[in-house]
C-alpha cells in the first residue's frame, strides 16, 4: 500500500491563537456539512426577465464595485451567494431596472431589507473564499500561485453554470485549475485530496 504524503500545513500556526489549529478540522468538517444547506438552486429557467449573460454582468459589476470599496473577498462571495440565493426564491421582473444601478439611498435600504428578510436573515453560510482559504495553503502557494486560484474563484462567480456544484467542489476546482495553469510538477497532492475530500480525477 503506497504511503501517503501529507503536510501537516497548521504546523506553522500552532502558537497562533486566532489560527484556532485545535478546532481546524472540526470547522471546516462543519463547513462541508452546512454547504449543502440553503444553496442556491437553478433558477433561470423560472427567471424570464434574467439570462446567464444578464446575471454574469450583475456579478462583474458587483467584483468591480467590490475592488472600488477596497472590500474583503469575503464579502465578494457572500454577496454573489446572497444575488444567488434571492432569485432562487423571487421572481424579479424588473431586473433590467436594477442593472441600471440609478437609486436613491431609500430604495437601497428598501430592497435591502426585502432581501433580507426573504433570506429569513441566513447569511452565515460557508462559501467558496472559505474553502480557498484552506485550499490555498494545502496548495503551498506562493503568491503567485495564491493570485492565481483567487482568480479562477473570482472568474468562478462570474459562471452561472457552477451553481450546481457545492462550494468546497469549486474551490477544489479553482486550485487545480491555478496548479495547471502554472505548470505545477504536481497538480493535486496527497495533502490536497486530505483537505479537499476530493481526488484529482473528482476535481477535472
Amino acid at each position: 500500500m503506497q504511503r501517503l504524503e501529507i503536510d501537516e500545513i497548521d504546523l506553522p500556526d500552532v502558537n497562533n491563537q486566532l489560527a484556532v489549529v485545535e478546532y481546524i478540522t472540526d470547522l471546516y468538517n462543519f463547513y462541508k456539512q452546512q454547504q449543502h444547506v440553503r444553496r442556491p438552486m437553478d433558477y433561470m429557467e423560472k427567471q424570464a426577465e434574467i439570462n446567464v449573460r444578464l446575471r454574469a454582468t450583475a456579478i462583474k459589476w458587483t467584483i468591480a464595485a467590490h475592488f472600488k470599496l477596497g472590500l474583503s473577498r469575503e464579502t465578494l462571495y457572500l454577496a454573489v451567494y446572497i444575488i444567488d440565493r434571492y432569485l432562487t426564491l423571487v421572481y424579479v421582473d424588473d431586473f433590467m431596472e436594477v442593472l441600471c444601478f440609478q437609486h436613491t439611498e431609500e430604495s437601497i435600504i428598501r430592497m435591502e431589507k426585502a432581501i433580507l428578510n426573504k433570506l429569513e436573515w441566513y447569511l452565515t453560510v460557508p462559501t467558496a473564499f472559505m474553502f480557498l482559504v484552506r485550499f490555498v495553503k494545502a496548495a503551498k502557494a506562493n503568491k503567485k500561485l495564491e493570485n492565481m486560484i483567487y482568480f479562477y474563484g473570482e472568474l468562478g462567480l462570474m459562471e452561472y453554470t457552477l451553481i450546481r456544484y457545492c462550494p468546497c467542489m469549486v474551490a477544489a476546482a479553482a486550485v487545480y485549475a491555478a496548479n495547471c495553469t502554472l505548470r505545477k510538477s504536481s497538480l493535486w497532492t496527497d495533502t490536497l485530496q486530505r483537505h479537499t475530500s476530493y481526488s484529482e480525477s473528482d476535481v477535472l
